[in-house]
């Protein structure tokens, strides 16, 4: 796996990557994944060390909210 330094990355990077043989990248973007998403524009949930049961549920939600306030994005 790869990881976008600062989630910097653009149509031509992600080439780049894909030619360097990687086939799953990270980028910092928050959201869910679907199942079509592309693997080279993963996106994270973030959550640290001191998240426990109902605040990581919350990153979670918040997350899948994210995904709902941007339509046609994967």
């Amino acid at each position: 796996s790869f990881c976008f330094p600062y989630g910097v990355y653009n149509d031509d990077l992600l080439q780049v990557v894909r030619e360097a043989g990687f086939t799953t990248a990270f980028t910092t973007k928050v959201g869910v994944n679907k199942p079509h998403a592309n693997p080279l524009e993963i996106k994270r949930i973030n959550v640290n060390g001191n998240y426990r049961g109902k605040n990581i549920e919350r990153a979670i939600n918040n997350a899948k909210s994210a995904d709902r306030l941007r339509p046609g994005k994967t």
